[in-house]
């Protein structure tokens, strides 16, 4: 059985992999996370290691939280199975200076953490090839401006992130954390 501490629902068997994520943008607000699909079915490593030492990877390099989701029957990728999802957290002050609509130290922030986020993205991806699996960071730069007809990636980023058990979908449709609320990219 799989005791691994992101894991927070019923244990899975390591063959089934980890657990699922998903995220959507909302551009009025925020975006929530950042996703990554893997293909985890190399055998010697230990998935539950891996998964250990690529959370930590992730925070060190400035994520918040880290979490992993199935996203067999969701994946837009054949092959890439598991869902690798991360958020960082808007400063306090930067929302709280907010009162009827977003500052400009708001949208200064947004586009800063996009970019943070991306570039996670990318060390993630990279981290995981190292080590000989398959992987593709769902970045904004790799899918340019126009995400699609409603504005979201092709995998949304919050419906990963609840299967994964980071927070849930509140009633303004974003993704919402008990310790962070909605305040996060």
């Amino acid at each position: 059985e799989c005791n691994c501490p992101h894991q927070n629902t019923n244990k899975l068997d390591i063959q089934k992999k980890f657990h699922k994520i998903e995220t959507k943008t909302n551009i009025k607000f925020l975006k929530v996370i950042q996703k990554l699909d893997l293909n985890m079915t190399k055998s010697n490593i230990p998935l539950m290691n891996l998964s250990a030492e690529l959370k930590d990877h992730l925070l060190k390099n400035g994520a918040t939280e880290v979490g992993y989701a199935d996203i067999t029957n969701l994946t837009p990728k054949n092959g890439l199975n598991t869902g690798v999802v991360f958020y960082i957290t808007y400063p306090q002050d930067i929302i709280r200076n907010m009162k009827n609509a977003p500052t400009r130290e708001y949208v200064d922030e947004l586009v800063s953490l996009n970019t943070r986020l991306d570039a996670l993205g990318m060390i993630c991806e990279e981290f995981l090839m190292d080590k000989g699996y398959n992987a593709y960071a769902q970045t904004k730069k790799r899918l340019g401006t126009d995400f699609g007809k409603f504005n979201s990636f092709e995998l949304p980023h919050k419906t990963i992130a609840t299967k994964a058990g980071l927070g849930w979908i509140g009633k303004s449709a974003l993704f919402t954390t008990k310790k962070y609320g909605s305040a996060l990219r």
